[in-house]
């Protein structure tokens, strides 16, 4: 009903916009807006290291659960461990942040990687429903940190106006990272076990912590 009422309406002509730029040049504008973020060595090394730290958070939604399930756990069980991240955030995510406010954004980040590192990599020595309810207050706490930070950072090192385009840049990221990240956990998990997934998943973490604190002493102060 709705697609025949919509074939039904006048359709904006579209010709005036494309007479008025005849050589494309608001869609470039546009494309080179996107890619601005990306040219900024500063902005381009955080949305790299978040992409990392988005190929092990988002495991949550991939791996997680089948290793859970692996390790005998039911659904009610998963469930509610898996629910405790929401209950967590609603919970303690105003004294967190008050708690965090006093740190800088440098320090911010760094914590919420080890925090995530660790989460995700005490996966490989748990197996009951209390272990990996306790590995997941731990992610879940770096998430916290995380997301302010990212949004703090990102305005800090936009140009006037622009902020738009590099939070979009960071979202991309991240979901860049639960596409690439879920079927390579799933295949490691199924390839070399769970001990391997949580293992690297620690090494990659500890190595965005180890990158970001040497990028962070050299570097440029924002603009």
């Amino acid at each position: 009903l709705f697609g025949a009422i919509g074939l039904r309406l006048p359709r904006p002509d579209t010709r005036t916009s494309r007479d008025g730029d005849p050589d494309g040049r608001e869609g470039t504008g546009g494309l080179r807006a996107l890619a601005e973020p990306f040219r900024s060595p500063v902005v381009l090394r955080f949305l790299i290291l978040s992409f990392c730290l988005a190929l092990i958070y988002l495991q949550k939604q991939s791996s997680l659960p089948l290793d859970m399930r692996a390790q005998g756990l039911g659904p009610d069980e998963l469930g509610l461990v898996l629910s405790l991240n929401g209950v967590l955030i609603i919970c303690t995510q105003p004294l967190v942040s008050r708690l965090s406010g006093r740190l800088g954004l440098d320090t911010q980040f760094g914590v919420a990687a080890v925090l995530v590192a660790v989460g995700f990599g005490a996966n490989a020595v748990v197996g009951t429903a209390w272990g990996y309810a306790a590995a997941l207050a731990l992610w879940t706490f770096g998430e916290i940190l995380l997301v302010p930070q990212a949004s703090a950072f990102l305005v800090r090192h936009a140009p006037a106006g622009r902020t738009g385009s590099y939070q979009g840049a960071y979202y991309f990221v991240w979901n860049l990272g639960l596409v690439l990240g879920a079927p390579l956990g799933m295949a490691v998990l199924q390839s070399w076990g769970p001990e391997a997934l949580w293992g690297l998943a620690l090494l990659l973490g500890l190595a965005v912590v180890a990158v970001h604190v040497v990028a962070a002493k050299d570097r440029p102060a924002p603009r």
